[in-house]
């Protein structure tokens, strides 16, 4: 849903597969009873920051196979890494306005 319905990619350079990919390693590494109704916002959060750490060093291991990197054949160049790490670094501040009032 972020990535189809805020982000709107043009092309493939931020894909709903990139996403569900960052949603499991949130899960993998993080006690279960971290995520509830409470803390959306706290991994809303979370997510992008690895979604901006992602574009930014074009590296995002894949779930299953982590030797591989998603960001490989993403079709980023360099101006879209730009304007996409401005606007999710937006989002962010965006959601800290809301989650820290």
């Amino acid at each position: 849903m972020i990535a189809k319905d805020i982000l709107k990619p043009q092309k493939k350079e931020i894909t709903s597969y990139t996403m569900k990919n960052i949603v499991l390693w949130l899960a993998e590494n993080n006690k279960s009873s971290l995520f509830h109704s409470g803390s959306l916002f706290y991994w809303l959060h979370e997510g992008l920051d690895i979604l901006q750490t992602a574009i930014s060093t074009r590296q995002l291991p894949y779930y299953m196979i982590p030797e591989r990197n998603l960001m490989a054949t993403s079709e980023l160049n360099n101006e879209q890494q730009l304007l996409w790490g401005r606007t999710i670094q937006d989002m962010i501040k965006e959601i800290r306005e809301y989650y820290l009032g």
